[in-house]
């Protein structure tokens, strides 16, 4: 039979908390400059001379060496990037000041080449109408389709593909306005001369995307790691065999060898060292002869010198996308290993807090099946079964807190209701056996769908099952002890108003005296329940006292009473004032009141050093002893022991109060609110030792 379903009874938010979720990670912030300085301007302008000098000299000749290199447009493109990282309110005077010097650069190279104005006019306005379309077609129109600011290193592949849709229409408006010798209005009547020249800008500004701003930009990113040495020759010799072989074997198909060299850049080097790597490749093969591949069938507009230019650029970006979709794969991984760290450290605080409650925790399926328990809960109930049965039930002797029976199915389920409490019988090392309540209680967990667990609760409540029992004794105690001096100053004064109706005042006098000593009686008890329930859990006040003189101070109220009593007390202990003389004074009196039959008290209060900080103070007496067994039986009771041999001791000391007095109760009380004990033994003249443990006065340093 399954552990028996909770009842109708509402549970307080049954659903369980939701798991805390990690805090999503910022957008990613866009690239920086790599290299901010004041020279910046004198760099474009200085690359813009060069690259406008030998694009001039070389583009418009016959192919030869480095006849399709014409860069004018990527310098003009690092210009403007460059721009757009600063402040808002920045971007356009700085955009204007890097165009400005790299124009006099580009001017000044045309000029020196031997380049018409009217040519390098056509050719510098062209080039910077190019870099402005790339630029705004990816800074601005991305940003407002993505809602993210655009970075110049690629963070995700679709960023990749963005920038080439970026430098399509920029290559055609650069070709349409004459941006590359060869191209400009002249070209508009012949559309292979006209796509020519855009293929070359085109390549030129997918290499400037993807290999040169790479290296001036600094990613956000860089999870890859730097490439290991064997890559390094491994890549010579892959980029020497994709170019060398179809030149080697120009009559093969083999011109698709020229982007292996830029996949194995992006397959096995981060991002920077991608572009560098495809940088050199493209430079390779821009510095050998101009080699013109056969045309695929159907290629119709395509000629094999466009072909030829465009593979240069789909090489650029073949390494960018690999390289960006690699550090995108090892970003996915660090969130992944992040995110399960949190959650197994989130895991391990959880079984930390439900290990370290000391109230028993267990989880189970609607047919029974315990999915956790901590550590509390089979110290309470001892091993838990895979499944919770009624069986189960009765075979830890699971029992009703009022009787003493095993509970049928019904009453397990009404104890199940969040107020109903159990009782268990637990075996304990030794043999003996301890009574232990525990309180049960369970609510429904509903996890979301048709899932649905059980929550039970244990909590183990014998120190306030023995608490409740020992108000209950405490105040039978009260009601008793205070019952017959009660019932002796009703009876003394309704005799003295009797004796003194009757005319006998003298009578009536000495009854006033009896019911006067019933109030003192009473009123003393009155003070041992107020100095009991200080010493249980009042406010103390600890300091220094003289065995000698306090004892002294108590013996001297027994001046004139038969019998002796010897003090022997060197110590000082630290202890509250009151609550030591009530303890003393108990013991002594005790002593005294009750000796040997037809003999005088004698009794012998000394004090020795116990353990190191401790005073043991003794009261010796030489009466009738204690009975056979109830040495054994008071020291049970003071420490707190359930059950001894020769007889049962029900409750602890301070609920032992019918059968053992107030008075040793509160002597025990006394000595365990100091952090001490008591004591009781038989002694070598047939009476009674109490010794009572209190502190010590610190040593002096």
């Amino acid at each position: 039979m399954g552990w028996p379903a909770t009842g109708s009874a509402p549970a307080p938010d049954p659903s369980p908390a939701p798991a805390p979720e990690l805090a999503p990670e910022p957008a990613p912030e866009p690239a920086v400059p790599t290299f901010r300085t004041p020279t910046n301007r004198v760099l474009l302008a200085g690359f813009g001379l060069l690259l406008a000098w030998l694009g001039y000299r070389l583009v418009g000749g016959a192919a030869g060496p480095l006849s399709n290199l014409w860069a004018v447009d990527g310098v003009y493109l690092v210009a403007l990037a460059l721009a757009t990282v600063e402040a808002p309110g920045r971007r356009l005077r700085a955009a204007g000041l890097n165009a400005a010097a790299t124009t006099g650069g580009v001017v000044t190279g045309g000029l020196l080449a031997g380049s018409s104005p009217g040519q390098v006019a056509g050719g510098t306005l062209g080039s910077l109408v190019a870099a402005a379309v790339a630029v705004c077609a990816y800074h601005r129109l991305l940003r407002r389709l993505t809602g993210q600011a655009p970075s110049w290193v690629p963070r995700r592949a679709t960023e990749a593909v963005w920038l080439l849709v970026a430098v399509v229409p920029a290559a055609l408006v650069g070709a349409a306005l004459g941006a590359a010798p060869g191209g400009g209005p002249g070209a508009l009547g012949d559309p292979q001369q006209l796509l020519w020249c855009a293929a070359r800008q085109l390549t030129i500004l997918a290499v400037t995307v993807n290999c040169v701003l790479p290296v001036l930009f600094t990613p956000t990113r860089q999870l890859l790691p730097r490439p290991r040495w064997p890559h390094l020759p491994a890549f010579v010799l892959v980029a020497a065999l994709g170019i060398g072989l179809p030149r080697v074997l120009p009559d093969q198909p083999l011109s698709w060898l020229l982007v292996v060299p830029a996949a194995y850049a992006g397959l096995a080097f981060p991002i920077r060292w991608a572009g560098l790597a495809t940088m050199a490749v493209n430079l390779t093969i821009t510095a050998l002869p101009y080699q013109v591949f056969a045309a695929p069938p159907g290629a119709g507009l395509f000629s094999p010198q466009i072909l030829t230019d465009l593979t240069q650029g789909f090489m650029a970006h073949v390494a960018m996308i690999l390289a960006v979709f690699r550090e995108t794969l090892m970003e996915l991984r660090a969130e992944v290993a992040h995110r399960a760290t949190a959650e197994r450290t989130r895991r391990e605080v959880l079984d930390g807090v439900v290990q370290s409650l000391t109230h028993g925790l267990v989880l189970t399926r609607p047919d029974g099946r315990v999915t956790l328990a901590n550590q509390a809960a089979e110290t309470l109930v001892g091993r838990l079964p895979e499944r919770v049965t009624l069986d189960w039930v009765r075979q830890i002797d699971l029992q009703a807190t009022d009787v003493n029976r095993v509970l049928d199915a019904e009453e397990v389920a009404a104890a199940l209701q969040p107020t109903g409490l159990l009782s268990t019988h637990i075996a304990i090392p030794g043999g003996a056996g301890r009574t232990r309540r525990v309180a049960l209680s369970s609510q429904r967990l509903d996890l979301g769908g048709d899932e649905r667990l059980s929550l039970l609760q244990l909590r183990d409540v014998t120190a306030a099952h023995a608490r409740q029992q020992e108000l209950e004794t405490f105040a039978g105690t009260v009601a008793h002890d205070l019952k017959s001096p009660l019932a002796a100053l009703t009876g003394w004064m309704a005799a003295a108003a009797r004796e003194l109706d009757e005319g006998d005042p003298a009578a009536g006098l000495a009854t006033l005296h009896r019911a006067q000593n019933a109030v003192v009686r009473m009123r003393l008890l009155i003070d041992d329940y107020l100095a009991y329930a200080v010493s249980r859990g009042g406010v103390i006040t600890v300091t220094d006292i003289a065995l000698d003189w306090l004892v002294r101070d108590i013996v001297d109220g027994y001046a004139g009473t038969p019998g002796s009593i010897t003090v022997d007390c060197p110590h000082v202990v630290r202890a509250d004032l009151s609550l030591t003389r009530q303890l003393l004074g108990h013991l002594i009196g005790n002593a005294v009141h009750h000796p040997r039959p037809g003999a005088p008290p004698e009794v012998a209060v000394t004090s020795v050093a116990a353990e190191p900080g401790w005073v043991q103070i003794r009261v010796a007496d030489h009466g009738p002893g204690l009975p056979p067994g109830e040495a054994d039986r008071l020291r049970a009771a003071f420490r707190g022991d359930t059950r001894v041999a020769g007889g049962s001791v029900a409750g602890s000391m301070a609920g032992s109060m019918a059968g053992l007095g107030l008075g040793l109760a509160l002597c025990h009380a006394i000595a365990t609110r100091h952090g001490g004990r008591i004591d009781a033994a038989d002694n070598q003249w047939g009476g009674a030792t109490f010794a009572v443990t209190l502190p010590a006065e610190p040593e002096q340093p």
